[in-house]
């Protein structure tokens, strides 16, 4: 039995009898069968209710109920046992039926439960067989919890001691990288002496000697002339892609409670992100668009945290479409359905599909309050709608085992609600920059600006 599994999965009886037929009639059915809770009350095919057993029993135990009952229509007796039943749908869960059952009132507490069943019929469940199979999904729940807060600290006490590597290793490597990118400005100095002295030289002499133009030639010096400073300029730009790196990587490996926030460009925050993630975006199309944004009252790491979880969630999800071709044709599928029938001209193929990764801010209005708004969203398949108000909910996941801890986004979702006082929605599928629908995922974390 699955922790979500409905009344629909446990033992139902549909034993039904008219109002017209006699009491000694329902009498011999309960003698017949044993674990028949009630029987089922219907009138020329129409529901009626119910009569339990405990209720049949206690009204035949009576003085001259017997002769009273039993030769006379169930309609007799059913006006004299009626209670107030408890219906439910069949799609309702176990844990939520038992919650609703033990609610009743002490008279009607283990009374059957009504179950209508797919067929807009009609079933009786037992009461005790509810409160056991609660019982049971109690006790895996419990297991299941158990074993991944024990999964979970392992995982903390892994991370951690990866911080201290990362500590150390990235305190190491940048030294020598802060080295090299502070040397290439002295380089491109002397180099702008050095070329500065041949021009002079040249303009001096000239280059008539046979063995300078033969040398001039040999190592093409146009050429290395107009070179030599953009090779010196891609060492400083990669010198300074690493450092920002490192520094990145030991902002994050000292995530410490600091205790009081700080004032933070949430632009900033997503650049770190996506600077620690660059090894895995690079077949990616990254569309960003940012505006001029005030600053937040809030915690730099926490927050690099949260848009490096949302960014990778949805480069996992690019990367699940684009290694199959059948998600692809899935995912046309799913836009013809959502779109107009003339739009279906306009659907993506598996020819032209492309992983597009779009992250924009701006500012909104919400309850007369002003928030900072950063949207990160991808052309992957999106999320069911079915599955989509669990999505924040602690070691929920969609991914396969082994591959997610079903914390990411209940970490994020705490960070920003609880830590920042800000907001964090799911949209699956979005509206995209041209209010066109499209199918995908779409996070937008929401800070408020004071």
């Amino acid at each position: 039995m699955a922790l979500d599994a409905t009344i629909l999965d446990l033992n139902l009886y549909d034993t039904k009898v008219d109002l017209k037929q006699t009491g000694s009639f329902a009498k011999q059915i309960f003698k017949d069968n044993p674990l028949v809770p009630a029987l089922i009350i219907y009138d020329q095919d129409q529901y009626v209710g119910m009569i339990s057993r405990r209720r049949f029993l206690e009204c035949l135990s009576r003085p001259y109920a017997l002769e009273l009952f039993t030769k006379r229509p169930i309609a007799v007796m059913y006006e004299q046992v009626q209670v107030s039943i408890l219906e439910l749908q069949g799609s309702t869960p176990i844990v939520t039926a038992a919650q609703m059952a033990l609610g009743r009132n002490d008279d009607n507490i283990y009374e059957p439960v009504i179950v209508r069943t797919v067929d807009n019929g009609h079933a009786v469940l037992d009461v005790h067989d509810l409160l056991q199979a609660q019982s049971y999904i109690h006790e895996l729940a419990t297991k299941l919890l158990r074993e991944q807060t024990q999964t979970t600290m392992f995982q903390t006490e892994k991370m951690a001691s990866l911080g201290q590597v990362v500590a150390e290793v990235s305190h190491d490597i940048r030294n020598p990288v802060s080295s090299i990118y502070g040397n290439t400005e002295c380089l491109l100095t002397y180099i702008e002496g050095v070329m500065k002295i041949l021009r002079a030289y040249e303009k001096e002499y000239g280059t008539t000697s046979p063995v300078i133009s033969e040398t001039l030639e040999e190592i093409d010096w146009d050429f290395v002339r107009s070179d030599l400073p953009q090779v010196v300029r891609s060492i400083q730009s990669g010198s300074r892609y690493l450092r920002r790196l490192v520094d990145t990587l030991q902002s994050l490996s000292h995530m410490e409670d600091k205790g009081e926030t700080e004032m933070i460009n949430l632009h900033d925050c997503v650049e770190s992100s996506l600077t620690i993630l660059s090894g895995r975006v690079r077949n990616v199309q990254i569309v960003k668009n940012f505006t001029d944004l005030p600053k937040v009252s809030g915690y730099t790491d926490r927050l690099i945290q949260v848009f490096m979880n949302l960014i990778s969630n949805s480069l996992d999800a690019l990367m699940e479409v684009q290694a199959s071709p059948d998600l692809i044709r899935q995912r046309d599928q799913m836009i013809i359905k959502e779109g107009e029938p003339e739009q279906s001209s306009n659907v993506l193929t598996e020819i032209n599909w492309q992983p597009n990764l779009m992250i924009s801010s701006g500012l909104a209005e919400i309850d007369n309050r002003n928030w900072v708004s950063i949207k990160i969203a991808d052309n992957g398949l999106g999320i069911p709608k079915e599955i989509q108000n669990r999505i924040f909910d602690n070691f929920f996941t969609t991914k396969g085992q082994g591959k997610g801890t079903g914390l990411g986004l209940a970490i994020c979702h705490q960070i920003i609600t609880q830590q920042h006082g800000g907001k964090i929605v799911l949209r699956s599928p979005y509206l995209n920059a041209n209010g066109d629908v499209t199918i995908g995922t779409e996070f937008e974390v929401l800070m408020p600006v004071k």
